[in-house]
Parts: structure tokens; sequence; C-alpha cells
């Protein structure tokens, strides 16, 4: 998964690249999950007098918009987990049902539907006498497993679909975090080059600009 982040950071660095310049100390050389760590500025005016204001503008923004890229691409998979675990747990639930049933050699068979296509379902009378059941992997695949072997590979596969999705939650969140911490840090860049040119302080500046800035 580390890998998965990791390679969504690099493929935002291709979107938009920063000028050929000297690079900008904004981020912590750690990463957590390849999602690098933003710097909160302490000193913005030393910074500034340190990097130059061009620089640090330019390349705080593209900082910016690739953390916005990250959380894009990390809510996009959020939302295709959340679709998969309701169908893991339902097989999970059918297989569990017919293993149960199975035990009974007097039991009913099943009568159920099964789709053939699009709004197109047939019925279908499953005797539920051999321990089996097929399984779709993806990939136009299906496999056939004994009642317990099915059980443990839908297990397994749901464990790792719930941690998975626990580990892009907390992806989430750190990343908020950056994001946040990116806004505030342009906001202060900004001011201090505001003031800076006025030679005041500048806080109806400050106080305008903060408006600007969407947490």
């Amino acid at each position: 998964y580390q890998r998965r982040v990791h390679g969504d950071y690099q493929m935002a660095e291709e979107v938009k690249k920063a000028p050929e310049e000297v690079k900008v100390p904004l981020t912590d050389a750690a990463e957590t999950r390849g999602i690098p760590k933003t710097v909160f500025l302490e000193d913005v005016p030393g910074f500034i007098a340190k990097h130059g204001y061009a620089p640090i503008a330019q390349q705080i923004g593209d900082l910016y918009q690739k953390y916005k890229y990250i959380d894009t691409s990390l809510n996009r998979k959020k939302a295709a987990m959340k679709l998969k675990l309701p169908d893991i747990k339902k097989a999970l639930e059918i297989v569990e049902f017919l293993k149960e049933r199975s035990k009974n050699p007097n039991a009913a068979a099943i009568t159920s539907k099964f789709m053939l296509c699009d709004n197109l379902w047939a019925n279908a009378t499953i005797k539920n006498d051999t321990g089996k059941v097929c399984l779709w992997l993806g990939a136009e695949t299906m496999v056939e497993y004994p009642y317990d072997e099915a059980l443990e590979l839908l297990k397994k596969n749901l464990s790792n679909a719930e941690k998975y999705l626990e580990s892009i939650e907390n992806d989430l969140t750190f990343l908020k975090d950056q994001i946040t911490t990116t806004e505030v840090n342009m906001a202060r860049v900004y001011n201090e080059n505001v003031k800076q040119k006025q030679g005041k302080p500048g806080q109806g500046a400050i106080q305008q600009d903060l408006s600007l800035i969407h947490i």
C-alpha cells in the first residue's frame, strides 16, 4: 500500500513541475506511508530572506497542488473499497449458509435467482450436495473451492480490505494536516511579502488573505 501512495505522489510530481531552480526545503526528509511531511515555517521573514519570495511562492503552490492530487486519489480508492466490502461480506454470509445447510442431509434443495444479464433474472434450484462453491476472483475468472477453503479465502479478503480501508483513512487524516499546514504557510509567506513591500505591519492584508484560504 505504501508503494501505491508513493506512486500517487510521484504521479503528482509529473502533473506539475516547478521551473528549474534551487529546491526550497518545504518538506521534512521523513515520509509517512509515502506522503511527504510539510514543514511549518517558524521564521517566515528569515526564510524569505534566505530563499527569496518567488521560488518559495512557486514551490509551495506546487506542493499544495500535489497534496490535493493525492487527496483526490485516496478518496477515489476509499470509495471503491467501500463498494467492495459489502460484496465480500455478502459472499461470506452465503457460503456460511450453504455450509451449514449441507450438514443436514434431509434439507430441501435451495431455490434462488441468478442474474443472466442486466435486468434479467432466472430461477435456479441448488441441490447443495457437492460441498463446493464457485467464487468470482475478478478478471472474468471463477474458481471452485470446498466450503472451508472458500470461507478461509473470503475471511482473508475481508480482513485485508478492512485493513486497507483503515490505512487509507489514516493517510487522509495525515494528509489533511499537511494541506492545512501548507495553506497556513502560503498565507504567512504572502502576507510577509506584502508587509515587506509596504514597509509596515500590514494587518489588513493578513485578514484579507486569510479569508481566501479554504481549510
